[in-house]
C-alpha cells in the first residue's frame, strides 16, 4: 500500500571495472535522475559484476502506475540503461520486489543471478566522485583538485581519509568528517612539488573509509622542470584506451625541443606500469630529435598481467635533464569466440567463396563458343570454325 517499499535491482556486469548506477522513475510526471541521494541514487559499484539495489518508497502517492530504469557507466565511460519497467501503488498494494539483469555497453559475458532473488538492503554506503585524478605541475608550483564524496545510505557515516605514496605531494583541508544521508562533502586536495623534486611521473592512493566501505581514488601526478629543454607528451588514442590481455597497446608520442638549435640525439624510454608502480613492460631507444618529433609505437600486453587500470609511461634522457610523461589506460579479459562460432564463420565463409567461384566460372563460359561435336569452349567463331574443320571434318558444318 501507499508508502511501502519497493525493491529496485539491476545486475550489472562488464569487461571493464564498473562505475555508477543511477535509478531514474516518472513518479513527477516527468522522467527523472536521482543524483542526489534520493532512494539510494547514484549508487558506487565495484568490480565487474555488481546488483544496483535501490529502495523505492513514496507516501506521497496513493495510486498510480510508477515506471522505472537504472542508468550505469563503467570505467571505460562506456554506458548503458535497463529497459523501463514498473510497478502499481494502490490502497490494497504490497511490498514489492522487481528487478533486472542488464549488461554495461561494451562489456562482455551477459548477466547472471536469478531475477527475483531478494538482496539485502544497504544501509551504509557512499561514492566519492571522480576515481581518477591526474596533476601536471611544475617543480615549486602548486596545484588544486577537488572530490566528492556522497552519502547515499541511510545512516550517518563518518569518513576517514588516508593516503599511499603521497605525503610529499598533498595537503588536504581535512582527513576525518561526518557525513549525513544525502549529503556531499568536497574535499579540497592541495597538489604542491618542492623546487628540487626530480621530474618525474608519481604515482599514489587516497583512501576514503567509512561504515566498513572503503572507496580508492588513483592518483598520477606528473613533475615537470620549469623550463625544461625537452618535453614529451603521451596519447592513447581511445580505441586503445580499453585493451585486451595479449594485445597491443599503441601510443601516439611527441617530443618538443625547447632549447637547442641542431639536432640532438635523446634516449626515450617507454613502460607499461601498474597503480602499485610495478614496472610490467619496458623498452628503450634512442632517436634524433629536431624541433619536433612524432613517433607511433606498440607495446603487446603479456598474458600473466591482471585486469585493471595500467600507466603508459615515457621518459626521455638528454644531455642536462630528463623529461617524463603519462597517459592511463585499462586492461581488460580478453574475449574467445565460441569454436562453434568460428566454425561457423569458417563454414559460411567457404560457402560464398564457392558461390563466387562458379558464378565467375559461368560468366566466363557464357562469353564462349562451345563445340557441340567435344564440348570445348572457344574465344570466337573463327576459332571454333578451324576447331571443327581440323578435329571433325566428317562432321556437318556447324
Amino acid at each position: 500500500m501507499t508508502g511501502d517499499p519497493v525493491k529496485l535491482y539491476a545486475y550489472w556486469t562488464s569487461s571493464s571495472l564498473l562505475g555508477y548506477a543511477i535509478l531514474s522513475t516518472n513518479e513527477t510526471g516527468i522522467w527523472k535522475n536521482y543524483t542526489n541521494g534520493t532512494y539510494n541514487s547514484p549508487l558506487n559499484m565495484t568490480g565487474y559484476s555488481f546488483w544496483s539495489n535501490f529502495t523505492w518508497s513514496n507516501s506521497s502517492i496513493s495510486e498510480a502506475d510508477i515506471s522505472w530504469r537504472i542508468y550505469a557507466n563503467d570505467s571505460s565511460e562506456d554506458k548503458n540503461v535497463t529497459d523501463v519497467m514498473s510497478f502499481t501503488v494502490t490502497n490494497t498494494t504490497t511490498t514489492t520486489t522487481t528487478s533486472t539483469t542488464t549488461t554495461v555497453a561494451a562489456g562482455g559475458g551477459g548477466g547472471g543471478g536469478p531475477s527475483g532473488e531478494e538482496r539485502p538492503e544497504v544501509v551504509g554506503n557512499f561514492t566519492v566522485i571522480p576515481n581518477f585524478v591526474k596533476v601536471i605541475i611544475n617543480q615549486g608550483d602548486t596545484k588544486t583538485r577537488n572530490v566528492e564524496v556522497l552519502n547515499t545510505g541511510k545512516e550517518e557515516l563518518e569518513i576517514n581519509i588516508d593516503t599511499e605514496n603521497l605525503d610529499k605531494f598533498l595537503l588536504l583541508d581535512t582527513n576525518k568528517f561526518n557525513i549525513k544521508p544525502g549529503e556531499k562533502k568536497s574535499v579540497r586536495l592541495v597538489f604542491a612539488a618542492s623546487e628540487n623534486k626530480l621530474p618525474d611521473v608519481y604515482l599514489g592512493n587516497i583512501i576514503f573509509k567509512g561504515g566498513g566501505i572503503e572507496r580508492v581514488v588513483n592518483v598520477i601526478i606528473e613533475v615537470k622542470e620549469e623550463k625544461p629543454l625537452f618535453d614529451i607528451i603521451i596519447d592513447i588514442p581511445n580505441l586503445f584506451k580499453k585493451i585486451a590481455i595479449g594485445d597491443e597497446i599503441v601510443a601516439n608520442i611527441k617530443i618538443v625541443n625547447n632549447g637547442y638549435i641542431d639536432i640532438v640525439d635523446v634516449t626515450i624510454q617507454y613502460s607499461i606500469i601498474d597503480m602499485d608502480n610495478n614496472t610490467i613492460v619496458v623498452k628503450e631507444e634512442t632517436l634524433a630529435v629536431g624541433r619536433t618529433k612524432t613517433i607511433n609505437r606498440r607495446l603487446k600486453i603479456p598474458s600473466d598481467v591482471k585486469p585493471g587500470r595500467y600507466i603508459l609511461y615515457g621518459k626521455i634522457t638528454y644531455e642536462g635533464g630528463i623529461a617524463t610523461a603519462s597517459d592511463f589506460f585499462e586492461i581488460v579479459e580478453k574475449k574467445e569466440e565460441p569454436l562453434d562460432l568460428q566454425m561457423l564463420i569458417l563454414a559460411a565463409v567457404s560457402i560464398i567463396l564457392i558461390i563466387i567461384i562458379k558464378i565467375v566460372s559461368n560468366v566466363k563460359k557464357k562469353n564462349k563458343l562451345k563445340c557441340y561435336y567435344c564440348g570445348i569452349f572457344y574465344k570466337n567463331e573463327k576459332s571454333l570454325r578451324n576447331h571443327i574443320k581440323r578435329e571433325h571434318p566428317r562432321s556437318k558444318k556447324n
